[in-house]
């Protein structure tokens, strides 16, 4: 009887005749077997044995049966150590005589003990191992893989192994998952069929398979619920890039070549979404774009965060349109690196941001062109009270200074019609602000504020008479110096003044200093004035700002771009009834000089004056 060394011997002198034979060197052979060379050394040096499931490989590459690699001995007592070299990884081991009808079990556990006994007739082992088998499809398989005469057919027919996983029930009653697998030898004489049956409990391989079964169809599941939202989804890992698919009907958009690129390939960090790139992705994108799904990117990305998004451009339907791609981490991520990227088209989120953005521009044009007819608004009021104002003030200081009791009488008269103007602009002013609501109940009458100020003007008269029209409603106080005639005495000076009461006022005041005042109603005409002077031209020009035909802006930019130097270098202060620091700096900006604001005291205007000439 051979011992497991001398069996180990006799299968390395085998071995290594049949390598030399075929003329291959040990890692020639472990090459085509696909092992380490160190395995086929031990081999050779009868240091172990191969599984049977090795030795049937061999068989099969030196193209011999599997007798011809075994020791030269009884057949059965051979296949019996070859078992009991590997028999620690299988719960049972069996040797068939299918011609014979017999078996010989050499290896049986106790979960198996109620089916056979150790030996018997083979029909019998098949039949109590059939009806051992809980599932009606996994036993009908059985049948048809493991009854004697379709196992001798198999044989026949040059096949090496039969294998099945199906459930077996144990001497308890309890059903595990075992692999059946039967390898067909001959004996020595080649008159008989053998075959070696090795049972296997796979309870727990069957466990991580059903387990990953269960992970792989929930996430299939949980990508088929994001695909309901993205136009495509794949889970993928960090290390392999290997990748499931599961796409929607959207992704059909982006056309057939695209949808067959998309489908084929099996890696999402290998070369072939090259072409993508190139068929679908704009042209200003691709850089970026291969940069974000690069594997580097992507896994310090994921390993910092727990999703990141990519956007880009992607021809489709030969329109471009804005897509985006998320990668998130899966809930495993942290044991298997699997991730998650979803890809969907963002173009209607930038339609609508497109379309926010310009409603939001118009509102802040609608915003600002409210606030500049406000703005608008409120200096045309200042214009409109101050300019009355102006004049109130200056006829009541010309009547001041009047030492006839006619003109008196004719500036405070002037003053007067000042007053009503004023009247009618606050009549404006009022029924601009007040309330429009359906409860508020407006009543047409007179508004006190015209008796009012001709009471006012009134007791201005009385009470000019008495202390010499020096004050108006308050106490006297010393008297304003009056400005002297000398400094001004000779000097031309163009009034731009469309108000006929300003014009009066102001040239009263300019006549009264020696001033020779020549007056122009509007832009247009100051600057037909200023190119028709004489080669002196005027020493100053005092120009309005509010005026119809040309403002005073406008005429000034012009006088300025006049060939006559003397005309254009001409001193301009605007007469501006604004007390807004925007239409001072306006003034400037147009080239004036400088500014003085209405009301002004005829003091004022003359400090004003001298100090530009």
């Amino acid at each position: 009887m051979y011992t497991g060394e001398m069996m180990q011997d006799e299968f390395a002198l085998k071995l290594t005749s049949l390598r030399k034979e075929k003329g291959w060197t040990q890692e020639e052979l472990a090459e085509r077997c696909g092992i380490s060379r160190q395995a086929v050394a031990k081999w050779e040096g009868g240091k172990s044995l191969p599984d049977i499931f090795r030795i049937v490989e061999l068989a099969d590459l030196f193209q011999v049966d599997v007798a011809d690699i075994l020791p030269d001995t009884e057949s059965n007592l051979n296949l019996k150590y070859c078992i009991e070299a590997v028999g620690d990884i299988f719960a049972s081991a069996i040797i068939v005589n299918l011609t014979k009808n017999e078996f010989d079990y050499v290896r049986n556990e106790d979960i198996f003990g109620n089916i056979v006994e150790p030996r018997g007739l083979y029909e019998e082992l098949y039949d109590k191992a059939q009806r051992s088998v809980p599932d009606a499809n996994q036993r009908l398989n059985f049948i048809k893989l493991f009854k004697r005469d379709v196992l001798l057919k198999s044989a026949e027919a040059g096949e090496k192994v039969v294998s099945l996983d199906h459930k077996i029930k144990d001497a308890n009653g309890v059903p595990h998952w075992v692999q059946t697998t039967a390898c067909f030898v001959r004996e020595a004489s080649h008159a008989e069929v053998v075959a070696i049956f090795f049972i296997r409990v796979i309870d727990a391989e069957k466990e991580r398979e059903e387990k990953s079964e269960r992970e792989i169809i929930e996430r299939q599941s949980i990508i088929n619920v994001l695909s309901n939202e993205y136009d495509a989804v794949f889970l993928s890992n960090l290390d392999t890039g290997e990748v499931l698919y599961s796409y929607s009907e959207n992704v059909a958009d982006v056309g057939e070549e695209a949808v067959e690129l998309m489908e084929g390939f099996s890696n999402c960090f290998s070369d072939e979404l090259s072409e993508m790139h190139k068929l679908l992705v704009h042209p200003d994108d691709i850089e970026s774009f291969k940069k974000s799904i690069s594997k580097q990117y992507v896994t310090d990305m994921l390993r910092k965060h727990e999703s990141f998004v990519c956007n880009y451009r992607m021809l489709v339907n030969d329109k471009m349109m804005h897509y985006q791609t998320r990668f998130v981490r899966a809930v495993d991520f942290e044991t298997s690196n699997n991730f998650i990227a979803g890809i969907h088209c963002v173009e209607p989120y930038y339609k609508d941001i497109e379309r926010q953005q310009k409603e939001l521009e118009s509102t802040i044009d609608t915003i600002r062109s409210n606030q500049d007819e406000r703005d608008n608004l409120i200096i045309q009021l200042s214009h409109d009270i101050r300019t009355p104002l102006n004049s109130i003030m200056g006829f009541l200081n010309l009547a001041k200074d009047s030492s006839k009791g006619e003109d008196k009488d004719y500036y405070l008269r002037m003053a007067t019609e000042a007053c009503e103007n004023m009247t009618v602009v606050m009549n404006n002013v009022i029924d601009l602000v007040s309330p429009k609501g359906d409860n508020v109940i407006i009543k047409k009458q007179d508004w006190a504020i015209k008796k009012l100020l001709n009471q006012v003007i009134s007791s201005t008269n009385d009470m000019a008479k008495k202390v010499g029209l020096d004050s108006i409603g308050k106490k006297e106080e010393p008297e304003e110096s009056k400005p002297s005639r000398t400094k001004l005495e000779g000097k031309r000076i163009l009034l731009v003044e469309d108000t006929e009461a300003n014009a009066m006022v102001t040239g009263a005041f300019l006549k009264d200093w020696g001033v020779e005042m020549m007056r122009a109603h509007d832009g247009v005409e100051a600057l037909e004035m200023m190119e028709k002077s004489p080669l002196k031209g005027f020493d100053l020009v005092l120009m309005d700002i509010q005026m119809p035909e040309m403002d005073g802006y406008e005429a000034t930019k012009r006088i300025r771009k006049l060939s006559n130097k003397t005309c254009s270098k001409v001193p301009i202060i605007a007469l501006t009834a604004s007390v807004f620091d925007s239409e001072k700096e306006e003034a400037l900006n147009a080239g004036m000089n400088d500014h003085i604001c209405k009301p002004f005291t005829p003091k004022q205007l003359y400090d004003k004056i001298v100090s530009y000439v």
